[in-house]
């Protein structure tokens, strides 16, 4: 195997977990006390 071939898989097995879920950034995170948890942006 060449050295480019096995560096464009290498690349692909890094990159495609950071693309495998989308994130999302609407719950706002939140503490009392000890606890913590997040809440979305209606119960604030």
């Amino acid at each position: 195997m060449t050295s480019k071939k096995l560096m464009f898989i290498l690349f692909l097995v890094i990159s495609i977990p950071v693309f495998a879920q989308d994130p999302d950034m609407s719950l706002i995170p939140y503490r009392q006390g000890d606890l913590w948890g997040y809440a979305d942006p209606e119960k604030i």
